[in-house]
């Protein structure tokens, strides 16, 4: 099985996959397994494979995006955001409306500088078309991701985001947000939460399980997380990564070994 060392692509789908099995139950602290077998992945690994796939091969994002969800879409990944991204209905996305987050984590891999993250993020977002929250949030996320990639430490980073972001900035523990969320999250809370789930780890999957014991958006802030957890230290358990690999349909898999053989190996 070949080794996925800093794969953000890979480690995001991951989180996704795992978070997805607590979206209609309470994960339990504690929980000694995580690979349950009913997990599957939800709409964020979609778009993230298609905004992979698009930077991959240089084809227009949104007809990438609309060939996956034709292909593998289900019922179940009905979403307000796609229904905005196909209609541009601004009513389809409300408050709580899924941002789908996980569209950016390839990003930082494109960026030749610090420099160019705004211009690249700001890219997918014209293909994608901006919700009204997903604008700081990606800027966000790639410079936390970037960061991470560079080999800066978590304090580093921190103070780094605190200074660009300030508007994301705050103090307290995950202990102490837990009892602020009962809903589900939009991307101004998603993109911070997920930040502190993995500040407050020590591994990949630590990172995990504290955004999965935060009891809301689970798909979104394991998936996140994950993918800052897996830019800084730059591994996961193999079982996790097979694991994961063993439930994407083959197409997902060609992505993300192309996106491993292309920007991450290199």
């Amino acid at each position: 099985m070949m080794h996925f060392r800093k794969n953000i692509l890979l480690g995001g789908i991951a989180g996704d996959l795992l978070g997805s099995s607590y979206v209609h139950r309470p994960y339990e602290i504690g929980d000694e397994n995580l690979l349950n077998p009913d997990a599957t992945f939800s709409d964020e690994t979609l778009f993230a494979i298609a905004v992979a796939d698009a930077l991959l091969t240089e084809k227009c994002v949104i007809k990438r995006i609309c060939h996956y969800f034709g292909t593998y879409a289900t019922k179940k990944f009905t979403s307000p955001f796609l229904d905005f991204l196909i209609g541009g209905d601004p009513y389809a996305m409300n408050l709580y409306s899924k941002p789908v987050l996980l569209r950016f984590i390839p990003i930082p891999y494109i960026a030749n500088s610090f420099c160019s993250l705004p211009e690249i993020s700001q890219t997918v977002l014209d293909a994608t078309k901006n919700d009204g929250g997903s604008l700081q949030a990606s800027r966000f996320i790639t410079t936390a991701l970037y960061l991470c990639i560079c080999g800066y430490r978590k304090n580093d980073i921190k103070n780094t985001l605190d200074h660009y972001f300030p508007e994301y900035r705050h103090t307290q523990t995950l202990e102490k947000l837990r009892k602020c969320f009962r809903h589900p999250l939009h991307a101004q809370f998603i993109a911070p939460l997920a930040f502190q789930a993995f500040m407050e780890s020590d591994s990949y999957e630590h990172a995990i399980r504290n955004a999965l014991e935060i009891g809301v958006s689970p798909e979104a802030l394991a998936s996140l997380s994950a993918a800052f957890a897996m830019a800084y230290y730059q591994e996961m358990p193999q079982e996790i990564a097979e694991f994961t690999l063993m439930r994407l349909p083959m197409s997902f898999v060609e992505i993300v070994l192309q996106f491993q053989e292309r920007f991450v190996s290199n």
